[in-house]
């Protein structure tokens, strides 16, 4: 199984608490942005539903790959299949076979220019393989396009979902976390609910009273103790009777729910500072939070302030220009998704709009000469640690350079880092400007590494 999609998928954990522990014991969330045309896709039972998710999971991990084979155990594991009976798992993945989303295809040229848009109903899954501990699937084309660029999506929490004991519960779950944003439904017809669940034929469905009683009420309270939102159920009657014809449902964050985000994440208090930040200025919903967390390994303190400054940057360009952005939250996640930072040409204009306000009393020479200053003693600083670190022997510079390969200060950039350095190692890092920058930031806040080192070089006991 391919490292990235094991780290991403938290293999690392399942490695610790191995299969006796379900996934919602995770200390790690674990999601996926899952389309809404998968969402509304009907007639699977639970496990089907598990299945589902899990292999659109496994797949949106690297969406251009057409075929995925992992340890069955993990598989079981994510879909919270704990049983060592396979038969109603091999069913379980025939449904996925059987079911079909339906989305919009889109025709491309020979440039990738869009020339056109069909609809269609695409099968979810493909072959499926099951021997010797292994699952091997494949997935089809049209699928694996809306896994690698969705239109519209929600961030689905397989941690969550799997502490979802009925296949109502699941489905309302996922169908309303996806209004959560909006706050609450449109109105809903009951024959329109009704059809959430495809051609279940259970008596629970077919007249209201038993529609409440058996689906309804333990459905909302499951999700309102065990989940990250809230769900309050209103009920109208149309046409002047007293029938209850449509329901209405408010859906808002949770974060008392059992399973919750807040529940089983121990962040740092710089991450907690900035999840508190993005949370209260941007307003961003629990499911943009548990994405942020899920990608924490590469969205670090420092990655997400980067997009954090460009989308304040960016919001109050927009003010200026009459061309308001009509999501912050929305912008703010993009950016985090693209990896986008300000441009050289909007930093300095940033900088030099910052210098305007700061130091109010202070005249202009006395700004530019404190300027001079620090940069000067930045100058001089990064000479010291430039000649200090190139005195060392290749081995102690390899140590030093390992170090910086697992600070927050590498893993802020390292995507970026890579392609502009792929060769880059402990001996030409001061050979690429955007390495070199951020290679002496990190020399100067971990001074000591140096010090110890040269000590170490000259023998010295510190």
């Amino acid at each position: 199984m391919d490292l990235q999609i094991q780290r991403s998928l938290a293999f690392d954990i399942f490695s610790e608490i191995g299969s006796e522990k379900p996934i919602y014991e995770s200390s790690r969330e674990v999601g996926f942005n899952k389309a809404n045309a998968f969402i509304e896709v009907q007639d699977l039972s639970l496990v089907g539903r598990r299945v589902v998710n899990g292999v659109l999971c496994i797949a949106a991990q690297k969406p251009d790959e057409a075929r995925w084979d992992m340890d069955l155990d993990f598989f079981k594991w994510l879909v919270a299949y704990p049983s060592r009976n396979n038969v109603p798992l091999k069913r379980a993945l025939r449904e996925a076979q059987k079911s079909a989303a339906v989305v919009s295809i889109i025709d491309t040229d020979a440039k990738g220019n869009v020339t056109g848009e069909r609809w269609g109903s695409v099968p979810l899954l493909g072959t499926v393989v099951l021997a010797g501990g292994r699952i091997v699937f494949e997935m089809p084309q049209d699928i694996r396009n809306q896994l690698k660029d969705p239109r519209s999506f929600t961030f689905l929490s397989l941690r969550i979902s799997a502490a979802l004991d009925t296949i109502y519960s699941a489905v309302m779950y996922e169908r309303l976390s996806k209004e959560q944003f909006r706050g609450r439904t449109e109105m809903i017809s009951i024959d329109e609910f009704r059809e959430w669940f495809g051609k279940n034929d259970s008596s629970y469905l077919k007249e209201f009273r038993y529609l409440r009683r058996e689906v309804l009420t333990p459905s909302i309270e499951r999700i309102n103790s065990e989940t990250d939102i809230k769900v309050t159920m209103e009920t109208r009657a149309q046409g002047g009777g007293r029938r209850i014809t449509h329901l209405v449902f408010k859906v808002e964050e949770n974060p008392d729910g059992r399973y919750a985000l807040r529940n089983i994440v121990e962040t740092s208090n710089s991450q907690q500072l900035i999840y508190d930040l993005v949370k209260k200025e941007f307003g961003l919903s629990q499911n943009f939070i548990s994405e942020m967390v899920s990608n924490r390994d590469e969205w670090t303190p420092d990655y997400i302030m980067a997009a954090v400054t460009l989308t304040r940057y960016r919001m109050q360009k927009g003010l200026e220009k009459g061309d308001k952005v009509k999501s912050p939250g929305g912008y703010l996640m993009k950016a985090l998704r693209e990896g986008w930072t300000l441009s050289e040409h909007e930093a300095r204009q940033m900088n030099a709009e910052e210098a305007k306000t700061v130091r109010q009393g202070e005249t202009q020479k006395n700004i530019l000469a404190a300027k001079e200053k620090k940069s000067a003693e930045e100058n001089e600083r990064n000479l010291i640690l430039k000649t200090t670190y190139e005195n060392l022997d290749t081995e102690k510079q390899n140590k030093v350079f390992r170090e910086f390969k697992s600070s927050p200060a590498f893993k802020g950039i390292e995507k970026t880092l890579m392609k502009a350095a792929p060769d880059l190692n402990a001996q030409n890092v001061f050979e690429y400007s955007i390495a070199k920058a951020v290679f002496l930031g990190f020399l100067a806040s971990k001074e000591t590494i140096i010090r110890d080192a040269e000590a170490e070089e000259e023998g010295i006991s510190v």
